[in-house]
């Protein structure tokens, strides 16, 4: 009844409306330009429905609501008499309507209401009268099709704007608007194909109109035919490449076109315009589904060539541009790049699959030469995003310790990108703090890297946060920390002193927390203060004001800590006088050089009390001139006033003043070298040192003065290398004179010595040692022969004098030597020497000592995993070492290691390692009457070369930082000891001591050359037995020592990180150099060979030495060597070489120095190193784990007591550990790398990977029942950690593969997951036997592998049900056993007959029976049999 009264209520208020009449009379329907009846009559049926047609360029006006209109119109149509006929005579009219342009545009614009009108909306306009008629079904399709072949005829003429009331309209935008979001299509085949027909024929403006508009006009159902118009449309035109991506972006498209669609998209990228970018970019990453992402992710990776030439991606255009198109050009790239970027991040913050697979795809670069200034950009983006921070802080430590991000891509991407990289200035910040705190060196270096490119790069105001940063990080209290910023503050004051000038108040706040700071982190900061205040061009009269209270206030401190600190305040301002000065000629102001010299005299005068400071201020001296950072006026005030007293303090006469017969000590003069010569002088040093022991309750200045000697003679031998252009003639007699010294004797009677007389003579051979360390520095780099020689033996008399300390350290307890680096807190190294020095009395000391040398032995390789393994397994050997160590001799008990005494030897300069390129030198003694008696040839022996070369391991190991990663220690060592000794060299750069290090590079390739033709030697004399009589001789061994050593060096040279920049590629090519020309007969200059010839050239020369080494840790050496060689070319083409190298290592049985096979932390950790580059070099991984396994491991199983493998003789049941934990890891990283298969995988491909995962298992099955025969507990903590991630691996991994091609290869799925499930049940059993061992730290890993288990029984499940085969699944109870296999008992639940024979059936099988899989019934039979006969072995189940 409502439906019919509202029906005639519609009709009355039509007809109502239709009969209305026009108050303004009929001139609405005149036909304007003389059309014929035809025409008016069809308008007149518009009038009628309510439409008027205006002709006087005013707007068309409308009677009725649309809505009726519309109706109203289609009605009148069908019912007209001539209907079809009607319609095309409407649109006839239509279209002689609309030829006029103007009354076109109206009918395009909106309609007006009647003013009169009574019935109508109460809105003021419509839509337009075009667009009315578009919604009546009978005119829509003839009517679209008009309007679209108007486009290319306004296109043609000059009609495509038109102006309207003031206003200029695009009438093709307008037309196009006329069809969207129609509320119905009548014909969308008919308008596809004439959109297709008009878009070849219309401008490329009108083109774009079309295309944007689609989606809007097209209704779902349409969507994908109109995409493959889009598609090829795409293919042909790159100008469209932005409207239609926006319309494919709108458009519901099937998977299967999209991909092919962002193929061809991805293919245009190479060519495609910088504009374009942002759009193409947005719809790669927004159209991606989770299976596509990572693909689409590397592609556009590898397309979008983020590097300096991506601003000229329209490069032959730009070289036409003029300079301010080219400034305008610039601009508009950097925009598009800003949008290329925020289309990233905003498309990987809202979709994680797109994050992700920027992560995966970086992480998966892992060649060198295909990183790119995009993963750098890409990973500060990601960084901001909350989700992601310690992925991406993982990912970039991981590419960092590679060495595949390195400081020439991060400059790089800072200087081409700054401005687009400020934007994400909060995420890098943060980002640098995080890796700044990084212990490891590689990781710091980068993070400094990252800080001083950004300073560099970016405003003010991002400085100024940056600088911030650095002095939160000095407060932070870890040394770590305050190096690292302490040094980026330094590098920037360096290289922007103007810009840091600023700043300068932030940096000196950190003046109040200088209790903090050891006096090596002091020296640095003092060092910029006074750069700031005194050296930069502008006003620094504020802060030196500042700096010189500080500075006295702390020189007049009564603490000696104090005084140090105002010593070296005084030397840095000292020296920042000329700093930056070209000449040193230009006299300095007079009133600076008195503030000057009163400071100096201030600090001599307040230090002549104590003999430390006065040392530290003779050292700090001394280096100042050393590096000509001193002005001239002030350099001849110290030689004149504090070098002067050298001699009248330390220096005696020989001849004239007898020694005393009456000293509680028998003196004597050693170790003179001018013994022939008149007027003979000595260094008093026992005497000295008696009557300070007399004098100890006095204070007498002289007694101490000794503490100074060393640093006294610095100072005094650099004035004089200063003053005689490098000679030191006028000091030569130093180098030869003796010493005031204990009898040989005395050593022999040291016990019956009193306590302060056993710490004289002991402190006295200290300090002789440091004097002649000394004299050796300072005369090292002297070209005389005769001086030469004196080096070389004093060389000789240092390592006397330490044998002889090793012998007597241990008759005093607890002896604290005398101090001799003096920038160093006293009292830390006394707790040092207190800790280390007894040894080999009592059990505990004992220990002590071999964690020493465990520590050590990371000075060859270092490994985390590995000393943890080697620690347990030195844990089940306890008892044989201890009945080992009660063999040892006396002599051996009593001896000392030294090298924890290195903090209080004198370090030497680098100019000592020119020694080591003197040749032979013969020396004449005469007699008096100048005849010569007897010739002497003098050269580097063992012993000496060894010395050398252990020293500057140290430096190098302490200044160069690696390529690749290498952790500092995070032990809570004192702040002095950790730089200890080091002080000197750590004030050069890197830079500059890898060019000193070159120079010595010929030396040391000759001296092992020498070395290995005294091998060859052996090896000839026992007809090719390496290990044959004479290898473990003294010299031999000595000799092994120096060739480690050497090789030791050589790597740590070319991995120094520095030679992967581009400023340092000459020093590289000059070391490669070195290294080839040892095999070429020719010389060749450095600058002619290429890096890649001079790598080649270089690996083919230490390939010679392969069948030579002694030793394993020489083996290890020369293999680092290689891999650093390798390192600067293209790793794959030496792969084979190193990987048999590695097996020829692993194949030999090794002999310690006793000629004992190798055991202990050291040579386990060797061994570590050698698997782990022989697996990462090989190029089949798979069948290497394989083998290892069936071959190696199985021939240690067949061998009584588990000797050795004959394989591997390497594999040992000490290295057994190592082998294992080795080989789990690396079977878990290879199957990370087989990905699932794909849709567009290959049958082969399935068929390939299906294989690997075949052998995977089968080796993972091995190892796992290996941990039944050793079940030691560092065995089962490898197997629990790697077993969990390898069934976790699979199930992300594996399991797809399986189902798609569990069909076709069901024997082989079968039996992959057969011996899948033989090794999950075994870790069940091991889970088992852990609850018997009630091991924690075991147990606590036991919730979660037994949840990856039950995820792969449920997983398999899963894969059975799409291949419609559940009902051969089914889960049944697994009995708690353990390692064995037998039931454990006090675990067992009593249960009926039934559960039991439900428990032994209970198994997870494949069968025939209902399922869709054919599978041969033997097979099937043969299985079952085989479940029922052995349920221990062979069953299907788990427990939960």
């Amino acid at each position: 009844m409502a439906k019919g009264k509202r029906s005639r209520t519609l009709s009355e208020t039509e007809n109502s409306a239709i009969k209305r009449k026009r108050p303004s009379g009929d001139n609405h329907i005149v036909d304007h330009q003389g059309e014929g009846e035809t025409s008016t009559s069809a308008l007149e049926v518009l009038k009628q429905a309510g439409l008027h047609l205006d002709v006087n360029n005013q707007p068309n006006e409308l009677d009725v609501d649309p809505v009726i209109f519309q109706k109203t119109l289609s009605d009148n149509l069908r019912r007209h008499i001539s209907y079809p006929d009607v319609v095309d005579e409407v649109i006839s009219a239509l279209s002689n309507h609309i030829e006029d342009p103007k009354r076109f545009c109206w009918s395009l614009m909106p309609t007006v209401e009647l003013s009169d009108s009574e019935l109508v909306s109460k809105k003021e306009s419509h839509d337009s009268a075009v667009r009315l008629l578009l919604g009546v079904e009978c005119l829509q399709a003839k009517l679209i099709n008009l309007l679209l072949e108007k486009l290319p005829e306004i296109s043609t003429q000059d009609d495509e704007y038109s102006v309207v009331e003031g206003q200029t309209i695009n009438m093709a935008r307008l037309i196009i608007t006329q069809m969207r979001w129609l509320d119905r299509l009548v014909d969308s085949k008919q308008l596809i194909g004439k959109l297709d027909e008009i878009l070849s024929v219309t401008p490329l403006e009108v083109q774009r109109e079309i295309i944007t508009c689609v989606p809007e006009i097209l209704e779902d159902q349409d969507h994908p035919e109109i995409a493959k118009l889009l598609s090829e449309l795409l293919n042909q035109s790159g100008e469209l490449t932005v409207p239609i991506l926006d319309s494919l972006t709108n458009l519901n498209i099937p998977p299967d076109l999209l991909s092919d669609i962002r193929q061809s998209v991805t293919n245009t990228l190479d060519s495609v315009e910088l504009d374009d970018l942002p759009v193409i970019v947005k719809f790669l990453l927004q159209s991606v589904s989770k299976e596509d992402a990572p693909d689409v992710v590397q592609d556009l990776r590898m397309k979008l060539e983020f590097d300096p030439n991506f601003q000229d991606f329209s490069s032959q255009r730009s070289r036409r541009l003029s300079q301010t198109s080219r400034v305008d050009h610039s601009v508009k790239s950097r925009d598009s790049i800003t949008l290329t970027l925020d289309t990233i991040k905003s498309t990987s913050r809202f979709q994680k699959i797109v994050a992700d697979a920027w992560i995966k795809a970086i992480e998966n670069a892992n060649n060198r030469d295909n990183q790119k200034a995009l993963d750098i950009v890409v990973m500060f983006i990601l960084h901001g995003l909350p989700s992601k921070k310690k992925p991406v802080e993982s990912l970039l430590r991981n590419k960092i310790r590679a060495g595949l991000f390195t400081g020439d891509l991060l400059m790089s991407t800072f200087s081409h990108h700054s401005q687009v990289l400020q934007e994400y200035f909060p995420s890098i910040l943060a980002l640098s703090e995080v890796l700044l705190r990084s212990a490891e060196m590689t990781i710091s270096c980068f993070a400094s890297a990252i800080y001083q490119q950004a300073f560099k790069a970016f405003d003010s105001y991002c400085q100024q946060e940056i600088i911030g940063s650095l002095v939160t990080h000095i407060g932070s209290g870890s040394d770590l920390e305050i190096d690292s910023s302490l040094d980026i503050l330094s590098s920037l004051i360096h290289t922007n002193v103007d810009k840091m000038t600023t700043y300068a108040v932030f940096i000196k706040g950190v003046l109040d927390y200088l209790d903090n700071l050891s006096f090596g982190q002091i020296r640095k900061l003092y060092t910029m203060l006074s750069i700031l205040a005194f050296a930069s061009n502008q006003e620094g009269g504020l802060l030196q004001d500042d700096m010189h209270i500080i500075i006295r206030k702390q020189l007049s401190n009564n603490a000696t800590k104090y005084k140090q600190m105002g010593i070296i305040g005084t030397i840095a301002i000292v020296k920042a006088l000329n700093y930056g000065k070209e000449s040193s000629d230009e006299p300095l102001n007079s009133d600076v050089y008195k503030q000057v010299i009163n400071l100096l005299q201030l600090a001599q005068q307040c230090c002549s009390k104590m003999p430390e400071a006065t040392a530290l201020f003779m050292d700090e001296t001394a280096d100042v001139i050393k590096t000509s950072s001193i002005h001239p006026q002030v350099e001849n005030w110290i030689n004149e006033n504090v070098t002067a007293d050298f001699q009248d303090k330390f220096v005696i006469d020989v001849d004239a003043q007898p020694l005393p017969k009456d000293s509680p000590i028998s003196l004597s003069l050693q170790y003179a070298l001018d013994v022939d010569n008149e007027g003979a002088i000595g260094i008093s040093i026992l005497p000295l040192l008696l009557e300070h022991q007399q004098n100890a309750t006095k204070t007498d200045s002289k007694s101490c003065s000794l503490m100074s000697l060393a640093s006294h003679f610095r100072l005094l031998r650099t004035c004089e290398l200063k003053q005689n252009n490098g000679r030191l003639e006028g000091i030569d007699a130093l180098l030869g004179c003796s010493l005031i010294f204990c009898h040989d004797d005395v050593y022999s009677k040291l016990s019956s010595f009193s306590l302060s007389e056993k710490e004289t003579v002991l402190n006295s051979l200290f300090i002789a040692i440091n004097w002649f360390r000394e004299l050796v520095s300072g005369f090292a780099s002297q070209s005389d022969a005769e001086m030469k020689a004196k080096v070389i033996k004093r060389l000789q008399n240092i390592i006397d004098i330490q044998d002889i300390l090793k012998s007597t350290l241990s008759c005093v307890p607890n002896y604290v030597p005398p101090v001799s680096t003096f920038d160093s807190v006293d009292s830390t190294l006394k707790v040092l020497a207190a800790t280390v020095q007894p040894k080999g009395k009592g059990g505990k000391h004992k220990k002590k000592g071999e964690s020493s040398k465990a520590v050590a032995a990371d000075h060859a390789c270092a490994n985390d995993d590995t000393c943890i393994i080697t620690q347990q397994c030195n844990n089940e050997t306890i008892d044989k070492t201890q009945d080992l160590k009660k063999t040892q001799s006396k002599e051996e008990q009593q001896s000392v290691d030294l090298s924890t005494y290195q903090p209080y030897f004198r370090e030497l300069d680098l100019d000592v390692f020119t020694i080591l390129d003197t040749s032979s030198i013969i020396e004449t003694s005469h007699d008096t009457e100048e005849n010569t008696i007897g010739k002497e040839t003098i050269k580097i022996e063992p012993p000496q070369l060894k010395f050398l070369l252990d020293d500057l391991a140290r430096k190098l190991d302490h200044c160069l930082v690696p390529s690749i990663s290498k952790k500092r220690s995070f032990l809570k060592i004192g702040k002095s000891t950790k730089n200890a000794g080091f002080s000197q060299i750590d004030q050069l750069s890197s830079k500059t001591v890898a060019g000193r290090i070159l120079q010595f590079l010929p030396s040391l390739c000759q001296h092992l050359d020498e070395v290995t033709s005294f091998f060859q030697g052996l090896l000839d004399e026992n007809d090719g037995v390496v290990d044959g009589p004479g290898t473990e001789a003294g010299e031999a061994q000595i000799l092994s020592q120096c060739t480690q050593l050497i090789l030791h060096i050589i790597a740590t040279l070319l991995s120094w990180n520095g030679f992967l920049l581009v400023e340092n590629r000459d020093l590289l090519r000059k070391a490669l150099s070195v290294l080839s020309r040892r095999l070429q007969t020719k010389e060749i200059l450095a600058t002619q060979a290429s890096v890649c010839d001079a790598v080649s050239d270089s690996f083919k020369h230490l390939e010679g030495f392969t069948d030579l080494v002694p030793h394993l840790s020489t083996g290890v050496a020369l293999l680092k060597v290689m891999l650093s060689v390798a390192s600067h070319g293209d790793k794959e083409d030496f792969a084979k070489q190193i990987v048999e190298f590695t097996e020829a290592i692993l194949q030999r049985d090794w002999l310690d120095e006793d000629g004992q096979r190798g055991k202990g932390s050291k040579h386990n950790a060797l061994i570590h190193s050698v698997i782990k580059i022989y697996l990462a070099n090989s190029d089949d991984r798979m069948t290497i784990l394989e083998s290892l396994c069936t071959t190696g491991m199985a021939e240690l199983l067949k061998i009584d007591h588990y000797t050795h493998s004959a394989t591997y003789p390497t594999l040992t049941k000490n290295t057994y550990p190592i082998f294992y934990r080795s080989i789990l890891t690396e079977l878990v990283e290879v199957v990370k790398t087989i990905s699932p298969p794909k849709k567009t995988s290959t049958e082969q491909e399935r068929e390939d990977k299906l294989m690997q995962w075949g052998v995977a298992v089968r080796t993972f099955h091995i190892l796992v029942n290996l941990v039944k025969v050793f079940d030691a507990r560092v065995n089962i903590s490898s197997i629990l950690k790697c077993g969990r991630q390898f069934v976790d691996i699979f199930l992300r991994l594996g399991m797809p593969l399986l189902d798609t091609v569990f069909r076709h290869h069901k024997d082989e799925v079968q039996s992959l997951l057969k011996n899948l499930q033989l090794s999950t049940r075994a870790l069940q059993h091991i889970c088992g036997h852990l609850k018997i061992m009630k091991d924690v730290s075991l147990t606590n890993q036991v919730p979660i592998v037994k949840k990856c288990l039950e995820t792969f029984v449920y997983r398999v499940k899963a894969m059975l049900n799409i291949n419609k085969c559940l009902q051969a699944f089914w889960v049944g109870n697994l009995k708690n056993r353990n390692l064995q296999g037998e039931e454990i008992l006090s675990q067992t639940t009593v249960q009926s007959n039934d559960e039991d024979s439900d428990s032994d059936d209970a198994e997870t099988v494949l069968e025939e029976e209902n399922s869709d899989v054919e599978m041969e019934d033997t097979s099937d039979k043969s299985e079952i049999t085989s479940n029922h006969g052995n349920t221990d072995e062979d069953e299907y189940s788990e427990q939960f």
